[in-house]
């Protein structure tokens, strides 16, 4: 199983795997997990020590510690991302004006 460790300086960027995972929030303080389905839809939620999430391949993500240490374990070791450019973000979708 994969580890991480976030901290005020490291964090895990915009990113999205070519395989469905699972990640557990093992110790430390609470983290932020923000998901986008699509691009333009997201979802932030709290992680707290025990807590799993869910991440369906092909899904962005980014999480970061809001505290100071956060560890987090992925359910599997190896697995294959596409981290997206640094300025990347979700981007709502342009309204239509009629």
């Amino acid at each position: 199983m994969k580890t991480v460790v976030l901290t005020l300086d490291e964090y895990l960027s915009w990113r999205s795997s070519e395989e469905d995972l699972c990640l557990r929030l093992t110790s430390g303080d609470t983290a932020a997990i923000t998901i986008s389905e699509n691009g333009h839809d997201a979802q932030a939620i709290h992680l707290n020590i025990g807590s799993e999430i869910e991440i369906p391949a092909g899904q962005w993500f980014t999480i970061e510690t809001l505290g100071i240490q956060t560890k987090i374990t992925f359910n599997k070791d190896k697995f294959k991302e596409t981290i997206a450019p640094h300025e990347w973000r979700p981007t709502p979708r342009s309204s239509a004006l009629n």
